[in-house]
């Protein structure tokens, strides 16, 4: 007993002497718990501590970065208005196209890329080096490139290089009114023409938006829609006809071959409105290709460019000297047997007179006699007439760098001056405003303005100025048809057959270092009918080298625009009684023997002229309603007084051939297939956005309709490269 007691003490004794012995008792579950707690803690307040610089600290810039991934800004531009002739065909349109530009810094074969690039663009290969070598961020390559060379380039897949879409302007007529529309640079912006002087009304508006990207980088447009469908630029419609248009340039073109000369143009007016249906000048100018024409072809010289008119310049002074009542038509002036001294100056005759009343100096074009006229009626006098008509100052329209002319201040103009300023030399002035002065003649001596666009907003307002009487303009029209149709008359060339003409002729001289030297400019005004003018056509050659004068040169194309134009916008005398009335559909004759009409005779004339017109020019109306099938007359007595009753019989058999088919244009680029259209003096409405046609109506196959309200359809989109 005491033994074990004994052991017992020494145990407890041992155990109070050995710390480590009651350290073997201690919970070590809770000091790894407060271990672990505190490493959370020290982690938790780490993250708390990542979380305050991430979105306190770092959190404007992270927040920027996201939205700058999922947002975008991006300018929209509207695409540019249209440019379009009285009937709504196009004349200039903007178009998508392809641009190439670079990165250099992210091209990796600098060599393979340029002569990869060379081949395709057919630009030499060590220009192309020298370029991408550039240590720009960015360059461009080459400006709206074809179709085929942006599908070749995609293709390539070449580092660094890009296609970037751009809007192009294209004019499917190519030639036809050129200098009158100007053209665009490679950014869009009107540099000459209409498309400068209308680059406000026409440019498509710009407009920066936030546009949503989806995870690929994909841009997200609501409803499918860029934002660019308001954001267009306005159509500009004009007053030119194309059709006759495509007559005054056709003839112009005739003229300047077979006579020469440095630059020819004409205009062709509508006397009834003023509106210009025709603004020609040779050689033509295409803007389709502005960059690779001289300056000279592009500049619009009928508004520009001011010459001294020459002889048709004489129905002024007589006009002023008549209404004044200086002279009267039968009044006699000595026209000096040809040559008149005055002043140290001599001043000649074409063809020697002696007495010649006032018509016989204006018919035979007498300088003397016109000189003498405008002795009798002063420098103030006439000087102020000259500025009445609108010489000396412009002429309204809105025309880039139009030219005013030179008009001295009559008070400064000695007898010489005025003498010849009688027949066209000492001023100068513009087709324009020769146009705009005879326009005053023709409407009965009340000054209109000459009218270049349908818009109502940017059509110019007539005073309604009465400048010369209606009797004055009478006799003056009526001296101008003599010169004409009289025996001996110098305009004889432009004669039209059944319609009466009148008109002037003008052989200036050109002054070359203060003398008058060899050089001529050769022109011709007229009207018809003459006696109440409907059209007023002018023809001016600049240094015609066959022959100088404008009763050999200008007068016969003169002939040859009207006749056209007459035609196509009336009838021709001749023609009338074989023609017979314009069929209406939905009639028919008692007893039911088939469709039949009772219409105007003056209507199916017109109709019928407008395609011989056709025929001859290989051109189309597109106004001019078709024709279902042949008609005949119908008994006389149905028909009443100037109507014929006709009746349509069966179509005969087209001749094989004959009828034109739609093409398929469908996987064309849009200019291919606007060119395709263009041909047929058809311009398609686009649909969609994109270079590609994917759908066409009507359909391939189908017969083409000329009938102006039948529509030519072409959507769009953007085919993959």
């Amino acid at each position: 007993m005491m033994d074990n007691n004994s052991k017992n003490n020494n145990r407890l004794q041992e155990s109070a002497a050995d710390p480590s012995a009651g350290a073997k008792t201690r919970d070590w579950g809770k000091i790894w718990l407060v271990v672990v707690g505190l490493g959370l803690l020290v982690i938790w307040a780490m993250l708390w501590h990542r979380f305050y610089i991430l979105h306190v600290v770092e959190g404007p810039e992270y927040e920027a970065k996201a939205q700058k991934q999922h947002n975008t800004r991006e300018t929209f531009t509207g695409s540019r208005g249209s440019i379009e002739d009285r009937h709504g065909t196009t004349l200039a349109k903007s178009v998508e196209s392809y641009s190439l530009a670079a990165r250099p810094a992210k091209i990796s074969a600098l060599k393979e890329t340029g002569t990869v690039l060379s081949g395709i663009l057919n630009i030499p290969e060590k220009n192309l080096l020298a370029l991408l070598a550039s240590k720009e961020n960015f360059i461009w390559v080459s400006r709206k490139i074809s179709d085929q060379e942006a599908k070749k380039i995609f293709e390539a897949d070449l580092p660094g290089i890009y296609l970037h879409k751009e809007s192009e302007r294209i004019y499917p007529h190519k030639h036809l009114a050129g200098q009158l529309l100007g053209f665009v640079s490679m950014d869009n912006k009107g540099l000459d023409g209409l498309e400068a002087s209308f680059e406000e009304f026409l440019a498509g508006r710009e407009l920066r938006k936030v546009v949503q990207r989806d995870a690929l980088g994909d841009k997200l447009y609501m409803h499918g829609r860029s934002g660019t469908d308001d954001l267009s630029g306005k159509n500009l419609r004009l007053t030119i006809d194309l059709q006759i248009q495509h007559y005054a340039e056709s003839a112009l073109e005739r003229t300047m071959r077979e006579n020469g000369g440095a630059w020819g143009g004409c205009l062709v007016v509508d006397v009834a409105t003023g509106d210009i249906l025709a603004w020609a000048h040779y050689p033509f100018f295409n803007p389709n290709i502005y960059n690779k024409q001289p300056e000279p072809v592009r500049r619009n010289k009928l508004a520009l460019d001011a010459l001294e008119q020459g002889s048709t310049v004489k129905a002024f002074v007589v006009a002023a000297a008549l209404q004044e009542g200086k002279i009267k038509p039968d009044t006699v002036i000595y026209c000096e047997d040809g040559k008149w001294q005055i002043n140290n100056h001599q001043i000649k005759d074409t063809h020697p007179h002696k007495n010649l009343t006032v018509e016989e100096i204006l018919r035979y074009s007498s300088n003397i006699g016109a000189g003498k006229i405008g002795l009798r009626l002063g420098a103030a006098t006439y000087g102020r007439y000259l500025q009445t008509l609108g010489f000396g100052k412009r002429t309204g329209l809105p025309l880039v760098g139009e030219s005013s002319g030179i008009l001295r201040p009559p008070a400064k103009w000695p007898d010489i001056d005025l003498a010849s300023s009688s027949f066209g030399q000492s001023f100068s002035a513009t087709g324009l405003q020769m146009v705009q002065a005879y326009l005053c003649l023709a409407n009965n001596g009340v000054k209109k303005n000459l009218q270049l666009f349908v818009n109502e907003n940017l059509r110019a307002k007539d005073s309604g100025e009465r400048i010369f009487s209606e009797e004055v303009s009478l006799q003056v029209l009526g001296m101008l048809k003599s010169a004409v149709h009289s025996d001996g008359g110098p305009g004889r060339q432009a004669r039209v057959a059944g319609f009466t003409v009148g008109g002037k002729t003008g052989t200036s001289q050109k002054a070359e270092g203060g003398i008058y030297g060899e050089k001529r400019v050769a022109s011709f005004i007229g009207m018809v009918p003459a006696e109440k003018p409907r059209y007023l056509v002018m023809v001016i050659v600049d240094e015609p080298k066959k022959s100088i004068y404008g009763a050999s040169v200008a007068a016969p194309a003169f002939r040859e625009i009207l006749e056209q134009t007459l035609a196509y916008r009336g009838l021709t005398p001749e023609e009338t009684a074989a023609m017979l009335a314009e069929m209406a559909p939905g009639s028919s004759l008692p007893g039911g023997e088939g469709p039949s009409a009772d219409l105007d005779l003056a209507l199916y004339a017109q109709n019928k002229a407008r395609e011989a017109a056709a025929l001859k020019t290989g051109a189309r109306d597109a106004s001019a309603p078709a024709v279902a099938g042949s008609a005949a007359l119908a008994t006389a007595e149905d028909a009443a007084p100037n109507r014929l009753r006709l009746s349509m019989l069966p179509n005969p058999a087209p001749e094989a051939g004959a009828p034109k088919i739609v093409p398929d244009v469908r996987g064309m680029s849009v200019r291919g297939a606007v060119e395709v259209f263009a041909h047929e003096d058809i311009m398609p409405i686009l649909k969609g956005q994109g270079s590609t046609v994917v759908r066409q109506s009507p359909e391939p196959g189908a017969k083409f309709s000329y009938h102006p309200e039948t529509q030519y359809i072409l959507w769009l989109e953007e085919k993959t490269l």
